[in-house]
């Protein structure tokens, strides 16, 4: 520690495993205080109050660093990162603390990688299992010739051949699901459902183009029959309002062209809505999660290659 006293200011100067720049100093100040000489002292301490800030801040660096390794032990990763994002900010010029930030950051990216893999693969087997319980309450479809995806339908599966109006959902191999309204009468061409309760809930469609997988067509009889799918989430949530409210009593309307009066959706073609919904959940999920196992493995290579190069 070194006090320096001018007329009515005392420094203080504390320059901690500098032993060299202590004997210089002492050296300067054991010289006659001339006027040159007490400028070469001036700058001097300045000089090592700059060495010893940069000291003291990059020491601060490290002990943030130590803290980083720590909490990657713990698996904290996000608190690691948001520190190591704090010095890449603060420490720019520091080739040793963002040498230590980039090896940190590494081990950081590898452990999640590892993390995710392992999580992944031990759940996999879980929702297959799931999966596999719940697929006996479906039948699956799939005209190889020209469809490239298959898809399943609910068990109870009302047609137009059997029914003159009803409403069901369709879940492909993807877990996208797709609702269908259908009718048998007069020149319906409804393009949009809305779904409703008494208590003035209710959920709409947007509305589709008469065209591709729907179709209307009349029969000898004169018989109009139309279908309408309502696919890539053109449903816009009335499937995910079915399942929330299938325990109330739910009302249908087929809207555009010639509206109808609302008709009661039947608790068959609801508890049918609810088990699709479920297995589209559930497909999505597994896909979900074979893409993540899928990244995180293929994260780990990389790492692993670089590693023995």
């Amino acid at each position: 520690m070194f006090r320096i006293r001018s007329r009515d200011v005392e420094l203080i100067i504390c320059i901690p495993k500098n032993k060299s720049a202590c004997i210089i100093l002492l050296f300067l100040l054991s010289l006659p205080k001339t006027k040159d000489m007490k400028r070469i002292i001036y700058f001097f301490v300045i000089s090592l109050l700059a060495i010893s800030c940069s000291q003291n801040n990059k020491q601060q660096a490290f002990d943030e660093i130590e803290r980083v390794k720590l909490l990657i032990e713990s698996q904290d990763f996000g608190t690691a990162k948001d520190i190591l994002d704090t010095l890449k900010a603060n420490y720019k010029e520091e080739v040793d603390v963002r040498r230590a930030i980039l090896e940190l950051s590494q081990k950081i990216e590898y452990a999640e990688a590892e993390r995710n893999m392992n999580y992944t693969d031990s759940i996999l087997p879980l929702l297959q299992e799931q999966l596999e319980t719940i697929l006996p309450q479906f039948t699956y479809k799939k005209n190889s010739e020209y469809e490239d995806t298959g898809y399943y339908i609910d068990k109870y599966n009302p047609s137009l051949d059997t029914h003159n109006q009803f409403i069901k959902a369709t879940v492909n191999e993807h877990g996208d699901i797709a609702l269908v309204s259908g009718i048998v009468g007069g020149a319906i061409k409804h393009t949009q459902v809305k779904v409703s309760d008494k208590e003035g809930n209710y959920a709409e469609t947007e509305v589709v183009a008469d065209e591709g997988m729907n179709y209307s067509f009349k029969d000898v009889k004169g018989r109009t029959y139309q279908t309408v799918t309502f696919a890539k989430g053109k449903d816009n949530g009335v499937l995910m309002f079915i399942y929330n409210y299938s325990d109330n009593n739910l009302f249908l309307e087929r809207l555009g062209g010639k509206n109808t009066a609302p008709v009661t959706i039947s608790g068959a073609e609801k508890q049918s809505i609810r088990r699709l919904m479920e297995l589209s959940l559930l497909l999505k999920e597994i896909e979900h999660t074979q893409k993540e196992y899928t990244k995180a493995k293929t994260r780990i290579e990389y790492f692993r290659t670089k590693t023995n190069n």
